[in-house]
């Protein structure tokens, strides 16, 4: 078994998938970016899961990523 040692500072879990997807640790703004298109994609779907438009929006939100290039999706 393989164990991955990505740095803690909060965005581990985007390492880890960036990582298991053999991307370096860095990509982790692609991940993030590719959630919150998929995300804004099924919104309607999303916000009845969450329960209220405001908790899908947080969490929306939440997946966006300073410096990058922003995205015009809308559902």
């Amino acid at each position: 078994m393989d164990f991955i040692d990505v740095k803690l500072d909060g965005h581990c879990c985007y390492r880890s998938i960036v990582t298991l997807l053999g991307m370096g640790e860095e990509s982790r703004p692609l991940i993030r970016m590719d959630l919150y298109k998929e995300i804004c994609e099924w919104g309607t779907q999303y916000t009845n899961i969450f329960g209220s438009f405001e908790c899908f929006d947080e969490l929306k939100n939440s997946l966006l990523v300073e410096g990058t290039t922003s995205v015009s999706v809308s559902f």
